[in-house]
């Protein structure tokens, strides 16, 4: 184990690009990046929302969201108080009234203020649910047009939560749901083509893995950080299966940890620590 990054503040985001671990840290008072540039002064706030996407910083906030050092605005739609943007190493997606946006370009148009998304570093995956009507798409990361063919079957309740992580390949979109007051957590597995490959009531490892507690997918398989330490949850023949546990990993990792993984091992990502592990 190595310690890469030890602060006194917050870590607020961490990512990698091209392999290359990025991060944005909170500290006496100034918001820095991995190199110490410092891009604002002043104190935490539970409103901002953070993005990294190369040397780019994205600050939402209120509807807009402002790149630094550029400081280009753009003005996007929320959904249950979370900004609709996202970033991968090439573009930037955004919600604005019921379209769709990349790079300012029109992917697709979307239910307005019902629709939540996520994007890979291949495709994107969003899914609405208004009242009884409920539906699901992905979409090329590159290209514009909507498949909105999916059926993830969600049943009845209330979204509490949604998350979804992404692999070259695959997205896992994990969702709460609460029925007359009882949780029930979710995981679908979909292929860019919007073929669902896995689902199921997520198990033991539901705290972790649902709502937004990040984890790390790779090819067909999600990395969890657990206070027991990681486990790998494989797709074997359209179900979830807790395939491999890492209990040497106990001592590093706790719930709700952030994983990346990278050609040098998996970083481990804390409120105030970043440690690089090699399993």
């Amino acid at each position: 184990m190595t310690t890469v990054l030890q602060t006194d503040g917050v870590i607020l985001a961490a990512t990698l690009t091209a392999g290359q671990l990025q991060w944005l840290i909170w500290e006496e008072g100034q918001f820095k990046r991995k190199d110490r540039t410092v891009l604002l002064t002043g104190d935490l706030s539970p409103e901002f929302a953070w993005y990294l996407q190369g040397q780019t910083t994205w600050i939402a906030q209120q509807g807009q969201v402002v790149g630094l050092p550029t400081t280009e605005r753009i003005a996007v739609d929320s959904y249950q108080g979370r900004p609709q943007f996202a970033v991968n190493d090439r573009h930037r997606y955004w919600l604005h009234q019921g379209q769709l946006m990349r790079d300012h370009a029109v992917v697709g148009e979307v239910l307005a203020g019902q629709t939540q998304f996520w994007v890979g570093p291949r495709f994107g995956l969003g899914f609405y649910r208004a009242g009884q009507l409920n539906g699901a798409f992905v979409f090329d990361a590159d290209r514009s047009g909507i498949n909105d063919r999916l059926s993830l079957s969600m049943g009845a309740g209330t979204v509490v939560a949604a998350h979804c992580t992404f692999s070259q390949s695959l997205g896992w979109l994990f969702v709460t749901l609460q029925d007359q007051g009882v949780l029930q957590q979710r995981c679908w597995v979909i292929a860019p083509t919007g073929q669902v490959l896995a689902q199921a009531e997520v198990g033991e490892w539901a705290a972790t893995a649902s709502g937004l507690c990040p984890h790390w997918a790779v090819e067909d398989a999600l990395f969890v950080a657990t206070d027991e330490g990681i486990i790998r949850i494989q797709v074997e023949q359209g179900r979830l299966i807790v395939q491999r546990r890492f209990p040497e990993t106990e001592p590093f990792v706790q719930t709700g940890c952030q994983l990346l993984a990278a050609p040098q091992g998996l970083y481990t990502v804390g409120s105030q620590t970043i440690q690089l592990l090699q399993l």
